[in-house]
């Protein structure tokens, strides 16, 4: 089963060591083109000529010995059998041996939909699991009429499960989720999740994919980076085995600070060897590099599940943590124990945040004290992250499901590429998967990057038909947007976006879209279907709206449309019932399954003729389907709107065919008559627009519809009425604020020239204050209406700073007058005092000295107090960067990732 997991769990080969494995050993060339095509699909087709055996004498057995020997740890073992299969089995056999191997048969189906059939409760042992062979040799789940009880289900020591999670949330919901009970809060961890298992002295380590990491941090006390620094001291003598829940992170000996999450795989590729920290009494394990390794593992745990034998699943997370902190002896450096604070009120999740934020941490974790272990669940765990000026909170994982080709020098190649989410609203089985296009990407990654990524799934493009789509795939056959080649869900890599705000759009199958997004990450640890859902989608706009939406203006806000909207509708009439049918599209739209995207007609009440949209085109519908009386019914509804069959007064009329019917409705003269056109742009424009009067009510409310020159809002002008307005217009004198030209600058970039990245555009988006000053120069405004008395080093200036004094400037920090430079030479804007719209803070990264290193911690440390005292700071705060985040932006051109920059 796709992702399913086997008896014993994996073999310890993963796809792209596999393919070096099979390329390696027949003698391709890895960089051949045969060698660098993906052989999950075509490796019958690449062996045919090669295979050395026409009719395979291999028995099950067989089979059965060679996997159990592709497990060991050295390579040398697994290239031998692989040369056995390669040697005794056929090339149709080898490429179902590479499925078996990677345990994804590619049949579009998986365990969430077969194991519901094998019994009602076999997914959540499947969970708490990982093992089919647990699944299928558990007598309680023969008899499918028989369900479990909740304490059957339990994690099992040395196999893999998948772990329980957490939700976003909102600081303000937390105590009404909470229930209004008292809750723990923790801090956000950036590093990577990971169960550790203990049995006798024996270790293993899998992440919360169930991918196992025992190679790297160790199997005993002799091996690893992690294992051989915790095996002794630290667990009670007179237990022998231990499930544990925590984080891993990257630790910088150096600057005596956790790096960010990109950092710990470097940290983690250690060997044997001793390392001692100066301000500490334990002694690590480090690289055969010596004293020069700076980035150290550390495993650090918030939850236990198994102690000495005992499952601790069902018990309250308050007991599990006391037993936790009565069996394990924390190591500084090598395994800590997370600890917690507790609350009851959003000021308590308010005031956490801001403590977390003076440290530089990621966010913070709620939790419910009496919430029970369960894995995958989701339900009593919360997890906060303030927000970033001008950008979304959360980062949000998309699949890569297109791209569009290059111009120029990059002619040829994929560039940009098509993200989708996955589709959870929609019918059918859950083992095929469709997935609604959500957004295009074109920054935020390297150029090696994007030659990695189309790399890896060579073979699997495939170029896109607008009019035949795959089945799959939902995006508007009228969209803008198209790409030039697609590949499937199962090919196609996952990646984390960050982006500025949501917006509505009729370009995407989410008819929804990220404004201004780039690439933050490449989720190798994630699969299709680990990408955000179209049902957190919703949610997550529905929650953000009143920061991420733009604001609607509608003619329709006065006195007589809330009136309207107030307006009740009443039973239609009912006549004598017809023995004869009555013709389908005669009939209501069954809106039923339809939810509500927006309240773009919320309070307007419609009636569609029949006929209507059929002279519009096919392209018209945003869906991409072909117009018509019920698509646009469903269309209303999708925007807050109603309906009727019959006209009645009040309600709009949706006409495009020409019938009796219509003219009498014209010649009455007392309703407003639109074409199904008109709905379309509103939808597209995401706002009401303004109609041409045909009744007296109507004509009252356009009498504002024409600006002062006589230019109507609504109507398209001639030639000679271009000429006659520009004769009554005086010339302008261009007085466009900064921020304004360069808001314009960047929509016409973002709109009209994204596949053209230029250097003169990388900062574009970007409000940057350089730490260059003697003090942090900041507006009054910024602090709010009672700016703090105590900020030592901050100099408060009017709204309007004046401009440096010469004598203002910090002698040591004169270099990042380059810095300056190159950011206004890429479109970004430097301001000298921090205000409410200051996207970045850049301060000394300390790499030049120990000088420059402990300027810079004292700098960044002023600039979070600073921070700190921000009114706005949960809302919207600006990132705090060292300066190396500008010049990797300069040669990557493209803003990379903060994370990977933040001075701590």
């Amino acid at each position: 089963m796709g992702g399913g997991g086997g008896g014993g769990g994996g073999w310890g080969v993963m796809t792209s060591t596999l393919h070096g494995l099979i390329v390696v050993t027949p003698g391709c060339s890895p960089t051949n083109q045969t060698g660098a095509v993906d052989f999950g699909k075509v490796l019958e087709s690449v062996m045919k000529n090669r295979a050395k055996t026409t009719q395979s004498t291999a028995t099950i057995a067989d089979i059965n010995a060679q996997l159990d020997r592709l497990s060991a740890d050295d390579v040398v073992t697994k290239k031998s059998v692989i040369r056995y299969f390669i040697e005794n089995l056929t090339a149709r056999e080898q490429a179902w041996m590479t499925k078996i191997i990677m345990k994804d048969l590619k049949l579009g189906i998986s365990e969430t939909a077969i194991l519901p059939m094998y019994h009602p409760d076999a997914h959540d042992v499947f969970n708490s699991r990982s093992s089919l062979i647990a699944v299928t040799s558990d007598p309680a789940l023969k008899d499918p009429k028989k369900r479990l009880e909740s304490d059957a289900i339990v994690v099992q020591l040395m196999h893999a499960f998948k772990p329980m999670l957490s939700v976003r949330a909102n600081p303000h919901d937390v105590p009404k989720l909470m229930k209004h009970n008292e809750f723990w809060i923790q801090t956000k961890l950036d590093g990577e999740r990971i169960i550790m298992h203990m049995q006798g002295g024996k270790f293993k380590w899998f992440s919360r994919n169930n991918k196992d990491y025992t190679d790297m941090y160790g199997a005993d006390a002799t091996h690893g980076s992690v294992t051989p620094s915790i095996a002794s001291g630290v667990f009670h003598p007179n237990i022998s085995d231990f499930i544990l829940d925590g984080e891993m992170l990257a630790y910088n000996t150096e600057t005596a600070q956790y790096e960010p999450f990109g950092s710990l795989k470097t940290a983690s590729k250690g060997g044997s060897g001793a390392f001692t920290y100066p301000h500490s009494p334990f002694t690590l394990v480090t690289s055969d590099k010596g004293d020069d390794s700076k980035l150290r593992p550390v495993y650090v745990v918030f939850d236990a599940l198994r102690i000495g034998g005992s499952d601790l699943t069902g018990l309250p997370l308050t007991q599990r943590y006391s037993l936790l902190e009565k069996v394990l002896t924390p190591k500084p450096l090598c395994i800590e124990i997370l600890g917690h604070t507790t609350g009851k009120t959003a000021a308590d999740v308010e005031k956490a945040i801001d403590d977390h934020m003076i440290k530089c941490e990621e966010g913070i974790m709620i939790k419910h004290p009496d919430s029970h272990y369960i894995p995958a669940n989701r339900e009593h765990w919360l997890k906060i992250k303030p927000e970033y000026i001008d950008e979304l909170a959360d980062d949000i994982d998309v699949l890569i499901v297109g791209g569009n080709f290059g111009t120029g020098a990059r002619g040829g190649r994929l560039t940009h590429f098509l993200c989708a989410i996955l589709d959870d609203t929609a019918p059918g089985d859950s083992s095929s998967p469709r997935y609604k296009t959500f957004c295009r990407v074109g920054s935020g990654y390297k150029w090696s990057e994007i030659e990695n990524l189309t790399r890896e799934s060579a073979g699997h493009w495939r170029k896109y038909h607008r009019n035949s789509p795959p089945a799959w795939l939902d995006h508007p056959r009228s969209s803008k947007d198209h790409p030039d080649m697609i590949q499937a869900p199962e090919y196609a890599a996952v990646v984390t976006v960050k982006a500025a705000n949501i917006t509505l759009s009729v370009h995407y199958g989410a008819k929804m879209t990220l404004r201004f997004p780039r690439v933050v990450r490449i989720r190798d640890d994630k699969g299709p279907k680990d990408v955000m859902t179209l049902s957190q989608l919703e949610q997550y706009f529905k929650d953000k709206q009143g920061r991420m939406v733009t604001r609607r203006f509608r003619a329709a806000d006065g006195d007589d449309a809330e009136s309207e909207r107030k307006r009740k509708r009443g039973p239609a009439p009912r006549g004598p019932k017809r023995p004869a049918a009555v013709s389908a599209i005669n009939l209501p739209a069954d809106v039923k399954g339809v939810r509500a995207l927006d309240t773009l007609f919320a309070g307007m009440t419609f009636c569609v003729l029949l006929g209507a949209g059929e002279s519009e085109g096919t392209d018209a519908a945003p869906s991409g389907e072909s117009l018509n009386k019920h698509t646009i019914e469903k269309l209303l509804v999708e925007h807050s709107g109603a309906f009727l069959q019959n006209p009645a007064p009040g309600v709009v009329i949706i006409a495009d065919r020409p019938s009796m019917k219509l003219r009498n409705l014209i010649n009455s003269g007392e309703y407003d008559i639109v074409r199904s056109a008109y709905l379309v742009e509103c939808v597209s424009a995401n706002r009401i627009k303004d109609l041409n009067p045909s009744t007296p009510a109507t004509i009252e409310k356009m009498k504002e519809s024409s600006d002062k020159w006589g230019d109507s809002y609504v109507e398209n002008l001639t030639d000679a009425g271009v000429k006659e307005l520009f004769s009554r217009m005086p010339v302008p004198t261009p007085n466009l604020s900064t921020s304004a030209t360069t808001a314009l600058i960047s929509e016409i970039e973002d709109r009209y020239f994204t596949l053209h990245r230029t250097e003169s555009s990388v900062f574009r988006t970007a409000r940057i204050y350089l730490d260059r000053f003697r003090s942090l120069r900041v507006v009054a405004p910024f602090l709010g209406p009672s700016p703090p008395s105590t900020l030592p080093r901050a100099h408060i200036l009017p709204p309007t700073a004046p401009a440096p004094d010469p004598s203002e400037s910090d002698p040591d920090a004169g270099w990042m007058d380059l810095d300056a430079l190159a950011v206004r030479a890429r479109g970004g804007t430097v301001v000298d005092a921090i205000d409410i719209d200051t996207t970045h803070i850049v301060v000394d990264d300390g790499r030049r000295g120990p000088r420059a290193a402990a300027r810079a911690r004292r700098r960044a440390a002023d600039v979070r107090e600073l921070l700190a005292a921000y009114p706005a700071r949960l809302e919207r705060r600006p990132h705090v960067v060292g300066r190396g985040w500008v010049k990797e932006s300069v040669e990557a051109v493209t803003m990379v990732a903060e994370e990977g920059w933040v001075v701590r």
